[in-house]
């Protein structure tokens, strides 16, 4: 059942995130360097995988800010309101936007564009075992006689994967293969993609017998059934040392420990909250003022 509802979710997942609920028999198997793709060692495989799209996510998103145009000045915008140098405008604006994006030349957007190889190579080592996984996971569902729907569900998510997979390797190898503004612009390409596709967070187990919500437990406390029973409760042992850490002030008198036996004056008189009228009082005296009949009455 938890296989099954796992791969419901799958058609919903980001970009390569279909392969993260099979990543957990890949240990000793994704052949990836940690010497060479630091912040992903001491992990299981699903969140290497997670981590190194994360990180060459945040490159892209990172290049994308470094290789942004700068905005056009505003003087070419004021001439244009000159009929004479609208021809000069339009074609400056043209210009603008058929540009080619400007070349990486700098040392740190190149120290970018090689740790986002470093980690795609990394990426490619682990595709063997994600196949592999996928025909494991299949074989377990044959196994355990799940319904075709299940199923379908599993050979669409291998597909989607398939899909997606086949579209990153194209992109990520155009930026492996090119340099200047054609490596600029495959760099972009592959950051729209996974802009496009989110790398989804893999699924948490949860615990049915903790949720946040349910019916009230059945077990409850005994009641209590005698005067230091109930004392005690009122009282717990923690914190009896607080109560007899210093000593009593003088002319300090405290409650009675017991009520009286019969109802006193008091129990019966009126408050600020409650005036006895006439046909309160009556009712009063038909209950022989007794202050647990009266309760009981208005219960």
């Amino acid at each position: 059942a938890e296989k099954a509802g796992l791969l419901t979710r799958l058609k919903d997942e980001g970009l390569l995130g279909n392969t993260q609920r099979y990543l957990g028999k890949l240990a000793g198997q994704s052949g990836v360097n940690a010497n060479t793709v630091p912040a992903v060692a001491s992990v299981s495989p699903d969140e290497q995988f997670s981590q190194l799209l994360a990180g060459i996510h945040d490159e892209l998103k990172a290049l994308d800010t470094a290789a942004t145009p700068a905005a056009p000045s505003a003087a070419p915008m004021a001439k244009a309101a000159n009929p004479m140098a609208r021809n000069s405008s339009d074609i400056s604006a043209r210009s603008l936007k058929n540009a080619s994006p400007p070349a990486v030349s700098s040392v740190q957007t190149q120290k970018r564009i090689e740790r986002v190889q470093l980690k795609i190579q990394a990426l490619k080592k682990m595709y063997a075992g994600i196949e592999q996984s996928f025909n494991d996971t299949e074989q377990q569902l044959k196994a355990a006689n799940m319904p075709a729907e299940i199923l379908q569900r599993h050979h669409a998510a291998v597909a989607q994967y398939q899909s997606r997979q086949k579209q990153f390797q194209q992109l990520s190898e155009q930026v492996e293969r090119s340099s200047g503004a054609e490596q600029q612009r495959a760099l972009v390409e592959l950051s729209r993609f996974m802009g496009t596709h989110q790398n989804a967070k893999p699924h948490q187990f949860t615990d049915p017998n903790k949720l946040p919500f349910g019916s009230p437990s059945n077990k409850v406390r005994k009641p209590n059934e005698t005067k230091a029973e109930y004392q005690a409760s009122l009282f717990p042992p923690k914190y009896d040392k607080i109560m007899l850490a210093g000593a009593i002030p003088d002319g300090l008198k405290l409650a009675q420990a017991s009520l009286p036996v019969l109802p006193v004056a008091q129990d019966t008189a009126e408050t600020e909250d409650i005036q006895l009228t006439p046909a309160v009082k009556a009712k009063a005296q038909e209950l022989n003022n007794n202050p647990v009949q009266i309760y009981n009455w208005v219960r």
